[in-house]
């Protein structure tokens, strides 16, 4: 059968935005010129509820560009702990309300977004920048030939000494068995640091329709030759289709949709 090719027309300025979601855009003082590159302070009369209104080609929207997109998670690492890293910031926790806020206000000066969203990109930008720190951190602690300029000597040698005291020996070791399932392996994904979302998207571009759970779920554990990341990812895998090959056999009336049986099989 023939895929259909349900991508929508995404918007991608702020005119084709705004509209189709009937807020009105408020009256915004214009910028100063901001030196993120240099550390250097940003200075910027600009509200979190639209943002830069001079990123016309840069509008953040959830059904168009938005975090998953490798851009926009390139800006956001760019202006954050890569912009601007001056102590051991190991993780979100750490990091000081003024430097997250300057982050912020960094990352703000990219892109533009309708009010009706703003809640949503905070979040997003939060949820992204708090996931990147503790990922290249550990790389940064772990890996000595790891080279991180944005991250001076004597702050990652704190940091190592930081992650190395015997608390967070004892927190990483618990978090272990918590990912190890205490026994129980999990299911693993093999897209490295690249993220689900991410991985949707690309699957998309390249079928022409938008994937479904199980065809992700394929994509993201097991390589070409049909190979799973572990056991267990395999009989979620094998679990699914059994269900999918009973189900071609009940009467019409009664089959359950390919969703329903992936749901079923993953325990959602």
């Amino acid at each position: 059968m023939e895929a259909t090719n349900t991508t929508r027309q995404l918007p991608n300025t702020v005119h084709q935005v705004l509209r189709q979601v009937p807020h009105q855009v408020p009256h915004t003082i214009p910028l100063h010129n901001a030196d993120v590159g240099n550390n250097h302070e940003t200075i910027t009369n600009i509200t979190d509820e639209t943002s830069n209104p001079e990123k016309d080609e840069h509008v953040l929207h959830p059904d168009g560009l938005w975090f998953p997109h490798r851009a926009v998670v390139n800006k956001v690492s760019a202006t954050s702990y890569k912009s601007y890293f001056k102590g051991p910031y190991c993780n979100w926790k750490m990091t000081p309300p003024q430097v997250q806020q300057r982050w912020w206000n960094a990352f703000k000066h990219e892109f533009s977004w309708d009010p009706s969203v703003a809640k949503l990109v905070k979040k997003g930008w939060k949820s992204k920048v708090s996931r990147r720190l503790t990922g290249i951190v550990s790389k940064v602690c772990n890996e000595p030939d790891y080279q991180a300029e944005w991250c001076p000597p004597t702050v990652r040698e704190e940091m190592i000494r930081i992650r190395s005291e015997e608390e967070n020996k004892k927190k990483a070791e618990q978090c272990k068995k918590n990912r190890d399932g205490n026994g129980d392996p999990k299911i693993r994904h093999r897209q490295g640091s690249i993220s689900t979302d991410e991985v949707r998207l690309k699957l998309e571009k390249k079928l022409g329709y938008q994937p479904s759970p199980s065809e992700v779920y394929y994509e993201t554990h097991a390589d070409s030759g049909g190979c799973f990341v572990n056991a267990k990812a395999e009989a979620v895998w094998k679990d699914f289709i059994g269900r999918k090959t009973a189900n071609l056999q009940c009467e019409v009336e009664n089959r359950k949709t390919e969703d329903e049986l992936f749901l079923e099989a993953t325990g959602g």
